[in-house]
């Protein structure tokens, strides 16, 4: 199947070897049978570009219809060869291998891909309501760290797979430091940190308190709305948080703090040469606002979004991050 859109219709067209060219305008849709029928409910956006996988391949333009993602061609001129997917076959082996890419139409250029390094779970499944909050194609990468794995030497070379050509990093928490460490790669165009730091956020001396007891039992809604989402936040966010917790072995998660407590990467900040946004909650319990203080002061061009929300802050205001997240892609 192969979807362009061309001069003369605003919907588009649809394009099946064998058959002739569809307009895809609404009164059209009932005509089409079997898995182009489900698929094309919606008209595509006209005006994307490409998309990049998590692998880093970049496939041609994508056509968004109610949550699959078709690959053609998309053109504004007329006279434009098609060249796409040629069955629904084809279309299912392309759609698999992006499973969690969140994708919507762009116009004027291709945003770079958005790696995501999750908190201290390394989930990664936190990250759920900032993709679904995505407002342009942004080619989001979660990254999840294995549930066996803790030090930022360890995690390092495992996040360094995922990274794409042109891509844009953002680290939350835990994964500043590891952020920091990433930066260097030349794939890395920027450098996103979220309620983050370089050195440790509280007294290093914590770090010897930091053992699996501590992490025995999942920790209990108001603890949770106390540190971590705030008051406000839907109870169905605040499950969540204690679902993707017991997920991680107890004992994971203290090595993982005991990191965070024992973390400096003010070296590797203080060499980046590259544009470095620090998004900041206002209303942040457990990253004091030295620790973004300390980055401006290692990265002066360094800029700030100051937003108002708790320590889970894409998870709690991803519009707003969206907005501030969104000119350093393009």
């Amino acid at each position: 199947m192969c979807i362009c859109a061309r001069s003369g219709s605003k919907y588009g067209f649809l394009s099946v070897p064998g058959t002739e060219k569809r307009s895809l305008a609404p009164r059209n849709l009932g005509k089409e049978k079997g898995d182009v029928k489900d698929l094309l409910k919606r008209k595509p956006f006209a005006g994307a570009q490409r998309v990049i996988t998590p692998s880093g391949k970049a496939w041609p333009a994508p056509a968004t219809v109610l949550g699959f993602t078709a690959f053609g061609r998309l053109s504004g001129e007329s006279g434009t060869k098609d060249r796409g997917i040629s069955s629904i076959s084809e279309r299912n082996e392309r759609i698999n291998p992006i499973a969690g890419v969140s994708l919507v139409p762009t116009v004027g250029g291709i945003p770079s891909p958005l790696v995501l390094l999750p908190g201290l779970d390394g989930t990664g499944e936190l990250f759920e309501p900032l993709i679904a909050a995505a407002g342009l194609a942004v080619a989001t990468v979660p990254v999840a760290y294995p549930s066996d794995l803790a030090s930022y030497e360890e995690l390092e070379p495992w996040a360094q797979d995922k990274l794409a050509d042109d891509c844009v990093i953002l680290a939350e928490s835990f994964s500043g430091p590891l952020g920091a460490r990433l930066a260097k790669d030349p794939r890395v165009r920027a450098l996103i940190l979220c309620n983050s730091f370089v050195t440790p956020p509280r007294w290093s001396q914590l770090r010897h308190l930091a053992r699996a007891p501590m992490f025995a039992l999942p920790p209990p809604a108001w603890l949770v709305r106390w540190l971590l989402v705030g008051n406000a936040a839907p109870a169905a966010l605040v499950t969540k948080v204690q679902q993707v917790i017991r997920q991680v072995p107890a004992s994971v998660l203290a090595r993982r703090l005991r990191e965070v407590l024992s973390c400096d990467e003010r070296g590797a900040l203080a060499e980046l040469a590259k544009p470095i946004l620090y998004l900041r909650g206002t209303s942040d319990a457990l990253v004091p606002d030295r620790s973004c203080q300390e980055i401006r002061s290692l990265c002066p061009d360094a800029q700030v979004a100051d937003l108002a929300g708790p320590h889970l802050l894409l998870q709690v205001e991803p519009a707003g991050c969206w907005e501030a997240i969104l000119p350093l892609l393009r």
